[in-house]
């Protein structure tokens, strides 16, 4: 399963030509293009500050099977063994510096150089300015150094994460085709500078300031494989060495002299072949002899034995030399018709990979859409959810809204009784002046009629015979004469008290009502 390094921003320290250790005057990010335990990208970005391209960014990327070993380790604050190690916590200031440092050391193979992107925007070497050529001069250094050091604060990365890196580095394996589509993706330079994609430079031994497109197509990538029947030369490379075409001359002098040519080519010994062609003129001559004529003569020697003319003679050993080089010709042919067939073959393979690799594409995309089908699905399921938990919570807001408007209802009633007990309250604290002076006149009224009464004295006189015994010397004088005034003055009293407090228990009473 692929993942990713978050960006870390650290200092470079890298060995130039003189194996002398030099720093990177600015600050780079590292993170990583596609992390796996079978490979890994890896990529540094640096920032061109200032000129006309500022804020520009190049990128060195550095694929796994580039490096030869990828190792880590701790520097403590306490260690003091490296002579660059309190430069680089200068550098990295207070915050990052102050504390433990991971030191992440890459070892380049013999001879890889680390690849360059930019921008396809930005012109080249000798167009840019002094900023831009000063970082360009930096990184193309550092994409030539053999080895190089990235000192980042500890733990920025994990030790998970960084032992992910080192078991991808040692092991550096074949992917499978689904593996390599998805490394491709990761890689591809068009996902760099907002999708307008980028451009590799050629790191060049004698002069590394130099750069030249290397013709990166948008879906090209740094490690993209190629067959034999579909490698790509560039443009100054001859790809073998090839005859210049003759000239016009030349080519109509083989034209009209086809057998010799031929003849040459076969390098037939023939003993018959001895004589020259025949001239110009007898073959015109031969053109107007009759047919009677034509005929082949055989000559005589001088013991009598024919012997074949040297017309026949010619005529058959340029029959030889035409058969031989006619065999030759078919020779070439077959040699032609085979490299063709090996050539259709090669054709045939590279389309057969090339279906192969459609054909898990297009498995691969198939997988995906399923997989975004049962994710489509899934949310569905969930909105559908969501929207039944949300008509629930509704229906209750809407039971606490009728709730609350009964309450406020309640509440307004509650104000309105509060009101008219206030006025009631009002009213009786108005009245009770009148009425306890109502009392008192009807108390004093009742007690004047007691008075005159007789029935009156007589149940005085009962009270106080009743009560005279311990007390008679107090109400009784010395000639027998009753003194009424003390005990009728205590008796109306208690009257006049029991009346009172019966008239505020009514009082109460109304009030509570």
């Amino acid at each position: 399963m692929a993942q990713r390094l978050p960006p870390v921003e650290g200092f470079l320290v890298y060995e130039n030509p003189g194996e002398q250790h030099e720093f990177a005057d600015q600050a780079v990010k590292f993170t990583s293009a596609y992390l796996s335990p079978q490979t890994a990208c890896f990529r540094l970005t640096f920032t061109i500050l200032g000129g006309e391209h500022n804020k520009t960014v190049i990128y060195l990327q550095i694929a796994s099977d580039n490096l030869d070993s990828f190792r880590y380790e701790t520097c403590k604050l306490k260690d003091g063994g490296l002579p660059h190690l309190d430069e680089v916590r200068r550098r990295l200031g207070r915050k990052g510096g102050r504390g433990d440092l991971t030191h992440l050391r890459f070892l380049l193979r013999n001879g890889i150089h680390v690849q360059r992107i930019v921008p396809h925007t930005l012109p080249d070497y000798e167009a840019l300015d002094d900023p831009s050529r000063h970082v360009l001069d930096t990184v193309a250094s550092i994409a030539a150094s053999p080895s190089f050091s990235l000192y980042i604060p500890a733990n920025r990365l994990s030790r998970n994460s960084l032992n992910v890196c080192v078991e991808a580095v040692q092991r550096c394996s074949v992917l499978t085709k689904e593996e390599f589509l998805v490394y491709q993706r990761a890689v591809q330079l068009q996902r760099l500078y907002g999708g307008d994609g980028g451009r590799m430079l050629a790191v060049h031994e004698d002069d590394a300031a130099v750069d030249r497109d290397l013709a990166v197509d948008d879906h090209d990538s740094s490690s993209r494989q190629e067959t034999d029947s579909c490698a790509t030369l560039g443009f100054d490379v001859v790809p073998r060495d090839q005859n210049s075409p003759p000239q016009y001359d030349e080519g109509s002098v083989d034209v009209k002299k086809p057998m010799a040519r031929l003849a040459d080519t076969a390098h037939v010994d023939n003993s018959v072949i001895d004589f020259p062609p025949p001239e110009y003129g007898d073959i015109e001559q031969a053109r107007d002899t009759p047919m009677a004529l034509k005929r082949v003569r055989q000559w005589v020697d001088e013991d009598g034995s024919p012997h074949p003319s040297p017309k026949r003679m010619f005529s058959l050993g340029s029959c030889v030399a035409i058969s031989a080089s006619a065999s030759v010709t078919n020779a070439r042919r077959l040699d032609a018709k085979k490299r063709l067939d090996l050539e259709n073959a090669n054709v045939d393979s590279y389309m057969l990979l090339h279906d192969l690799s459609r054909r898990q594409e297009n498995h691969q995309l198939r997988h995906e859409i399923k997989l975004l089908q049962e994710k489509v699905e899934q949310l569905q399921r969930q909105n559908m959810s969501s929207e039944k938990r949300q008509s629930e919570v509704e229906e209750i807001c809407d039971g606490l809204e009728h709730q609350q408007d009964l309450v406020k209802d309640e509440l307004g009633n509650f104000e309105v009784q509060i009101d008219e007990l206030v006025g009631r309250l009002g009213e009786i604290e108005k009245q009770m002046p009148f009425l306890l002076e109502e009392r008192e006149d009807f108390m004093r009224q009742t007690i004047r009629d007691m008075l005159q009464e007789d029935m009156m004295r007589d149940l005085i006189a009962d009270v106080v015979k009743e009560q005279a015994d311990d007390r008679s010397s107090d109400y009784v004088g010395r000639e027998g004469e009753v003194n009424l005034p003390g005990p009728v003055r205590a008796y109306l009293c208690t009257i006049v008290a029991d009346q009172v407090a019966m008239m505020k228990a009514k009082m109460r009473k109304a009030l509570r009502e």
